[in-house]
């Protein structure tokens, strides 16, 4: 009997925690949420745009990521980095940071740097959206905290979902209901996908 309470109490205790993670996750996106979906209630956010050269102290002769690296050490740029090479031979090196996307364009010549700027001032706008577009674990600090929390919350998720099954398996006799919850929980789901795989 105190075997099957010691159970029952760790699987409640670990089902209580990971409701507490899902309710920050649905906290943090229903009111980011309810601010995009109103975004008409908010002032736009001002945008602005600065353009300048600078001279070539060092040429890229490698890999492209190596010279990403020492831009960022250079002019001490933050965020998530990309790099690409454009038609016209340009190398395009840009890097985003919450409010801050930056883009150098390297040309073959390789004589001269063109460093575009756009600052975006952050308001309550402009972070929910950023917040919902944020992605993986590169570009510093903030992403990496924000992807450890995602994480989490999706682990949560399945947690807080098998220990409730495990839960009802204990009391089943009292609720037998509990079977048409559990199958509209697979149902449901399966549904939907079908629906996006084959509703065209």
């Amino acid at each position: 009997m105190a075997n099957r309470l010691n159970y029952y109490f760790v699987i409640k205790q670990i089902h209580l925690i990971s409701s507490i993670i899902l309710l920050a996750c649905v906290f943090v996106f229903l009111l980011t949420g309810i601010v995009i979906a109103n975004r008409n209630l908010f002032e736009l956010p001002e945008r602005n745009q600065e353009v300048s050269e600078v001279p070539v102290k060092k040429k890229m002769t490698g890999d492209p990521k190596e010279y990403s690296n020492y831009l960022k050490e250079e002019f001490g740029f933050k965020g998530r980095e990309f790099q690409r090479q454009e038609k016209n031979g340009n190398w395009t090196f840009q890097f985003n940071f919450q409010g801050t996307n930056r883009q150098v364009i390297l040309t073959p010549e390789q004589d001269t740097l063109t460093i575009k700027t756009n600052i975006e001032e952050m308001n309550l706008l402009s972070f929910s959206t950023k917040l919902h577009h944020m992605r993986g674990f590169n570009g510093g600090l903030e992403y990496t905290l924000w992807a450890i929390f995602y994480d989490l919350t999706t682990v949560a998720f399945v947690v807080f979902a098998l220990t409730g099954i495990l839960m009802w398996l204990k009391l089943r006799s009292r609720y037998t209901l509990g079977w048409w919850f559990l199958a509209a929980g697979i149902v449901i789901p399966v549904v939907i996908i079908m629906l996006f795989l084959f509703t065209k």
